[in-house]
């Protein structure tokens, strides 16, 4: 005996027919947020990196200067000031 499927009627084709557009369209949603939450840190942590980066090419001129100053302290008021803050950065950079 061979199974012979019913016809399905216009309304059941219909709703078959709806219930995968919905399937489908948050399917496709749920991947999009994701990929755009992973592009989203990708973007974060490559800035980061870029950032860092960056502020490591100031080092090598806050130590000259600072290295400087160890052996010839700045005398005026401005100067001194100047050397507090190149501390600072350099600590704040993490320079060596």
């Amino acid at each position: 005996m061979t199974y012979i499927p019913r016809q399905r009627t216009d309304d059941e084709i219909r709703q078959i027919t709806r219930l995968k557009r919905r399937a489908t369209f948050g399917t496709a949603m749920a991947y999009s947020t994701v990929i755009t939450f992973i592009a989203g840190l990708a973007l974060v942590f490559g800035g980061i990196t870029y950032v860092s980066a960056n502020n490591r090419k100031w080092c090598d001129i806050i130590t000259t200067f600072t290295q400087s100053w160890d052996t010839e302290p700045p005398t005026t008021d401005s100067g001194k000031a100047l050397a507090e803050r190149m501390n600072e950065l350099q600590t704040r950079l993490g320079c060596e």
